[in-house]
């Protein structure tokens, strides 16, 4: 979680649209939950005000954001297809994650770099051009 989120930072956003395709995604349409919670474990208010945004209620108090998002290519939709070369896909198997599916950003923060950690079966094999840092982070 960013440090110092502010009432200006009462905004997380998703992704409308994938770099390099012009193409309408709407990525909110695959958010099945999203909560806040304050250092301690309290859930915050959070509202979906409109498409791929959820306006947050004490921004400055959230230490944790959780949400569940399902996969572009296996989720039926009857509009606005995702292109599959920017797609995500989760399987039993394997997973593919373009962050543009995945990941939002704190409104004003979206320059912002983030770091991430997967966890994922000890058998599976990660590729990615990403480095990653002693703690396994990328």
């Amino acid at each position: 979680m960013p440090e110092n989120l502010s009432a200006k930072n009462n905004i997380y956003q998703f992704a409308a649209t994938a770099p390099g395709t012009c193409q309408t995604m709407d990525i909110e349409r695959f958010v099945k939950s999203f909560k806040a919670y304050d250092a301690v474990g309290n859930e915050l208010k959070v509202a979906h005000t409109s498409i791929n945004q959820w306006q947050l209620s004490n921004p400055e108090r959230i230490k944790k954001i959780v949400y569940q998002i399902s996969d572009t290519w296996n989720t039926k939709i009857n509009t606005h297809f995702i292109y599959q070369m920017c797609g995500s896909a989760i399987e039993p198997n394997n997973v593919l994650i373009n962050g543009q599916c995945v990941f939002g950003y704190f409104q004003g923060m979206q320059s912002y770099p983030i770091i991430i950690r997967i966890d994922y079966p000890k058998d599976w094999i990660a590729g990615t051009a990403l480095p990653q840092d002693k703690d396994g982070y990328y």
